[in-house]
């Protein structure tokens, strides 16, 4: 009858085996600890919304957070976060001629909230990917109610001096401009594109409608001193959220979640109370 031979460890080698397991152990340990700790950090970052204006209804007071464009993303991540913490989405206001260069460099890291495939020159939707339309416009010609202007098209604001806004590009306006048939006047915001004209410093003006609203709200004195045109400038439009294609991932997250949300019987009341009839 044979018997097997089991070769005897020394115990110093026993310990230094023992030793080795541990110590390999507890650096896997550490090594999924931390990578778990940045992941979770990764996710937890917060999402950059970019907005190019500050205009009422969208951004009433930027400092205290009053505006449809924070209750819109107040619902978002009250939806993306019911069952985690990823993706907490946070507005950052830049002006609209640097969110554009951005933008154009690929140097963005967000969202841009309220923008439109033509503004941004993606009618096809092509070049970035797009949410639902969001909250609809229209765009409004305006001047002083002293010298009213009847719009009708592009060409017809030729030899007129047209205040707007830095950055905003105006179909078939700018390339008039670009061509020196129409003179551009460039300010800050809406509400100084109005006083603009109201003080005679241009001729006519274009500007949402519903920022108009919410502009003589705020200032009912100065409507009698505007004229709106009978003819828009625009057709109605919507606001998209405009994602660029490198943050993908979130552009798939947020676009169902914008749909459960405009569905949304509570937004639709949020919304609602900002517009002026």
């Amino acid at each position: 009858m044979k018997i097997a031979f089991c070769p005897m460890i020394p115990s110093h080698h026993k310990w230094f085996l023992i030793k080795k397991v541990l110590i390999l152990f507890l650096f896997s340990t550490l090594i999924l600890f931390f990578s778990l700790s940045a992941l979770a950090k990764d996710l937890s970052t917060p999402v950059n919304i970019y907005i190019g204006h500050k205009k009422p209804p969208y951004i009433i007071n930027y400092e205290k957070k009053i505006g449809l464009y924070f209750d819109l993303v107040k619902f978002i991540n009250k939806e993306v976060n019911k069952d985690s913490t990823l993706y907490p989405f946070k507005i950052i206001y830049i002006p609209r001629k640097r969110l554009n260069r951005d933008l154009r460099s690929g140097n963005l890291d967000g969202l841009v909230l309220g923008a439109n495939p033509i503004w941004y020159k993606d009618k096809s939707k092509t070049t970035y990917i797009w949410s639902p339309g969001i909250f609809k416009d229209k765009d409004v010609v305006i001047s002083t109610s002293n010298d009213p202007f009847e719009y009708t098209t592009p060409q017809s604001f030729k030899d007129k001096v047209l205040v707007g806004v830095a950055g905003y590009y105006y179909q078939g306006v700018d390339e008039l401009v670009s061509n020196r048939k129409i003179v551009r006047i460039n300010v800050e915001d809406e509400s100084k594109l109005v006083k603009m004209l109201i003080m005679s410093r241009g001729d006519v003006g274009i500007i949402g409608l519903a920022t108009l609203k919410s502009i003589l709200f705020e200032h009912p004195k100065w409507a009698q001193k505007l004229h709106i045109s009978k003819k828009d400038f625009s057709h109605s439009f919507y606001r998209y959220i405009l994602c660029p294609k490198d943050l993908v991932d979130t552009c798939h997250v947020i676009n169902p979640v914008l749909t459960k949300i405009l569905n949304n019987a509570s937004w639709k009341r949020v919304e609602s109370s900002y517009y002026i009839k």
